[in-house]
């Protein structure tokens, strides 16, 4: 569900979901997808954000929050997330996608 009513939709659902529970790490991920998706970036990463604080070891949450960071810009916040990644599960798919992450080169500010 990424595009116009259906992504708007999802959107709807996941903020449901958020003030049925304010400190799910899964909903807040999922919402903050979603809000990055449909263009509101900020309150989307502030919602990845709080989900990988609530959340440091599902890495699911951690890649998200990974890659929110070098949408950002913020490769240096970034690489530690990532790192962490590879170093806790290093045969899972999110730490192979992170490696693979890692290797390319930070973007310039």
């Amino acid at each position: 569900i990424t595009r116009g009513q259906d992504l708007n939709k999802a959107v709807e659902l996941a903020q449901r979901a958020q003030q049925l529970a304010p400190e799910n790490a899964p909903v807040l991920d999922t919402l903050g997808q979603l809000l990055v998706a449909a263009g509101d970036a900020k309150t989307g990463y502030a919602h990845l954000q709080r989900a990988a604080e609530l959340a440091p070891a599902d890495p699911d949450i951690q890649l998200h929050w990974g890659k929110a960071l070098l949408q950002q810009g913020r490769a240096s916040e970034a690489r530690p997330v990532l790192q962490g990644l590879v170093s806790r599960a290093p045969d899972s798919a999110q730490a192979k996608e992170a490696a693979q992450l890692l290797k390319k080169p930070a973007p310039k500010p």
